[in-house]
């Protein structure tokens, strides 16, 4: 009995030390798996920013007004969903990066080209240019008296020989094929060439330029998509609207259709839009929706690798940057880039400055070394006062506007910024209400903060604070004032 007592108890024993060592080892585990969720909800948050960041550069994915938010989608569906518009926007970079090419192969070959020229005048500036006519004439003047020589006497050779015999060339006299021939294999140096004394004057023949361009021609389309099948498929109205975005550079769909009817006015307007439609589906141009912050919504078109080569192969030269190629190239994002054009042409409208510039990016303004900031719009009075001007659609975190807006108040102590909409401008209020807050009134009690939409600023004089929806002046007042 006694030792059934013992064994109970040794097993009483072995058991609370088992329960004690099973509630360490949860204890660790509970700790473990706390880490392991905070690390968890660090990446997480990580992968959405950076989600959040590829998305913003996609104007479909920038629904304003909806209850549609990046934060409501499943972390495996962002990604997703970020994947797809990245790739969208690097093939859109590298097509815009092929055409830049392009363009800079033609312009290096011209250059080139000049360089010889200007090389030639340098060294040699006692040269005398001939043209191709005086050199046909030069050259069926010998041949006209090698043939007259061959038909002289032994004794009137002679005198030929010594240059005591005068000849009469016949200008009617024909040249059979091999002359010509002849001809054309000595006229092989550009006309542009100078001569001098040492020098043979020689130009090309047309026909003989015309193949080799025709044999490059080919060549080139060897490597490529055979593109009379596209050619095939096109008509005079196709070819108009190639012609106008390639040429003239415009991308906006009214101005094509505009540009396309002053030139043909017995076209139709349902005829070329729906040319243009089916332009697109042939993967000939791009099309891109715009929110035009003063307007309804509209399209923006630009010429995809594959129009521009149609368009090379028609027109015999590499198309223009169009509009929409220059913007995207400024602005990165094709809808903030056209909100700005759109603001800046109506502040030009206005004539409350003496200038006014969108297209900034070339001509930053140093902050320090590394650190630059370049303004949406520039605004000059006519006392050569500036006024910088952001287009805001609130498509990036609370610190990364906080420190735009840290940064441009080292260029200036006015920051004002136009919002596509009321509700844009209202998250704008916000987000300046967060960033005093953090940074602190008094260090921005010189510093004035206005924002306001689009329509809002219309026919509005800009410069008064009281035309501004919203106003911050840190050093006067603790909260913004609503204007109206």
């Amino acid at each position: 009995m006694e030792n059934e007592k013992d064994i109970l108890l040794s097993k009483y024993h072995v058991a609370v030390a088992m329960a004690q060592d099973l509630k360490e080892q949860l204890s660790k585990k509970q700790e473990q798996w706390e880490k392991r969720e905070e690390d968890f909800k660090i990446t997480e948050k990580l992968i959405r920013e950076l989600c959040e960041s590829i998305l913003a550069k996609d104007p479909k994915e920038m629904v304003l007004g909806t209850d549609y938010s990046w934060s409501s989608v499943p972390v495996n569906e962002l990604i997703g969903k970020a994947k797809k518009v990245f790739t969208k926007y690097i093939e859109t970079r590298k097509d815009f990066m092929r055409k830049i090419m392009e363009i800079s192969e033609t312009r290096r070959e011209q250059v080139e080209s000049l360089q010889d020229q200007i090389s030639v005048l340098m060294t040699r500036p006692s040269g005398v240019a001939i043209s191709r006519d005086e050199l046909e004439k030069q050259v069926q003047e010998e041949k006209m008296k090698k043939e007259a020589v061959k038909k002289l006497t032994p004794e009137e050779q002679k005198k030929a020989d010594r240059g005591n015999l005068s000849f009469i060339v016949e200008e009617d006299a024909d040249l059979d094929a091999m002359e010509n021939l002849a001809l054309e294999e000595a006229a092989e140096v550009n006309a542009s060439i100078q001569i001098t004394p040492k020098s043979i004057p020689i130009t090309p023949a047309r026909k003989q330029v015309e193949q080799r361009r025709e044999r490059r021609e080919n060549a080139k389309k060897a490597h490529m998509i055979d593109l009379k099948e596209y050619e095939n498929k096109m008509d005079a109205i196709s070819w108009d609207i190639l012609r106008v975005i390639g040429k003239e550079g415009l991308s906006v769909y009214n101005e094509i259709e505009k540009k396309i009817l002053e030139e043909h006015p017995d076209y139709k307007q349902s005829r070329i839009r729906m040319t243009i439609g089916q332009l697109f589906n042939m993967q000939l141009v791009n099309k891109e929706p715009i929110s035009n912050p003063l307007k309804a919504k509209l399209y923006v078109y630009q010429l995809t690798a594959m129009g521009s080569r149609v368009f090379q192969d028609k027109f015999k030269s590499a198309p223009e940057p169009s509009e929409m190629d220059q913007i995207m190239a400024e602005h990165d994002n094709c809808n903030h880039g056209y909100g700005i054009k759109f603001i800046a042409e109506m502040l030009r409208e206005s004539r409350q400055f003496r200038s006014v510039n969108e297209r900034n990016r070339k001509n930053p303004i140093k902050i320090s070394t590394g650190v630059s900031y370049i303004p949406d719009i520039i605004c000059t009075d006519k006392n050569g006062k500036r006024m910088y001007i952001e287009y805001e659609c609130m498509n990036y975190t609370q610190t990364d506007f906080s420190s735009k807006c840290s940064k441009i108040c080292k260029v200036t102590d006015e920051l004002n910024y136009i919002a596509p909409n009321v509700d844009t401008a209202k998250k704008l209020y916000n987000a300046v209400e967060k960033w005093i807050e953090s940074r602190g009134r008094n260090s921005l009690s010189h510093v004035t903060v206005r924002i306001t939409t689009a329509l809002q600023m219309k026919d509005k004089d800009i410069r008064k604070n009281e035309n501004w929806k919203y106003v911050f002046e840190p050093g006067k007042q603790s909260e913004g004032v609503c204007n109206f």
